[in-house]
């Protein structure tokens, strides 16, 4: 939508940059590709099985109109290291300036060396993908948005990955391609956001069934218990007297026919 200028200002449209072509870059294995879409979305892959198994092989995937907000799908995604020795090593060199506690997810091996500080089973998938994001709002001038449209794909990527990246993108697109943000199409499927927020929180409504239907299931089935219980128990002292007559008639006539 348009934004109301101050004096002397006019209000100008928010744009986008919307690729037309493929865009990649690849390292050996790795690589980071956008496909062009008419929307915001990501997927993004580690492979670590080898050196901890803990993360092993994940994927993640994430579109803007149609998952949960960015707060809390990625936003709460920690940093990982794939081992204590990593960690070390990072120290030494002088790129981690104190420790890692409370801060930083590190592998060690089957499991995570603190797995208190773990949000997610797939958060390395995350990080990567939010670490992406955050290179893309480089892309940003003049106030527009960063984030180009499309689904962008990365694979085992790393700052200096990202950072060609973008550069490809600079190279590849010009001008033309940057379009009003009220142009793009949005969800690729229609959303309901209402039930997609009570599939993860509940629905209140539901609680209040559930609760009812608890406490009604409950006293019927106490109901139940009591007139089942009480008919057996009739039954079963009426068979036991019954039983012990028969036993005494027994005991009487074997002791005639001795």
């Amino acid at each position: 939508p348009e934004v109301e200028g101050e004096e002397g200002q006019r209000p100008v449209l928010k744009l986008v940059l919307r690729p037309r072509e493929v865009i990649s870059v690849t390292r050996g294995s790795s690589f980071v590709t956008l496909y062009p879409e008419d929307t915001f979305r990501f997927t993004s892959g580690v492979d670590r099985h080898k050196e901890a198994p803990v993360i092993g092989k994940q994927w993640f995937s994430w579109c803007m109109w149609e998952d949960m907000h960015y707060r809390y799908s990625l936003g709460d995604a920690r940093p990982f290291l794939s081992s204590p020795q990593q960690a070390i090593g990072m120290r030494e060199a002088g790129w981690l300036q104190a420790g890692v506690d409370g801060v930083v997810m590190v592998a060690h091996g089957e499991r995570w060396y603190d797995t208190d500080l773990v949000r997610h089973e797939d958060e390395p998938a995350r990080r990567q993908m939010q670490d992406l994001i955050g290179h893309l709002a480089l892309l940003a001038r003049s106030g527009h948005s960063g984030l180009p449209a499309g689904h962008i794909v990365c694979y085992d990527a790393d700052p200096e990955l990202f950072a060609a990246f973008l550069a490809r993108v600079l190279e590849s697109c010009g001008p033309e391609d940057w379009v009003p943000l009220r142009d793009i199409m949005g969800p690729s499927r229609p959303v309901d956001y209402e039930a997609l927020m009570d599939s993860v929180l509940g629905s209140p409504d539901e609680f209040e069934e559930d609760e009812g239907t608890e406490g009604e299931e409950g006293e019927e089935g106490e109901g139940a218990a009591a007139a089942y219980g009480g008919g057996e128990g009739e039954e079963e002292d009426e068979e036991y007297e019954g039983a012990q007559e028969g036993d005494g008639e027994d005991e009487v006539e074997e002791g005639e026919y001795e």
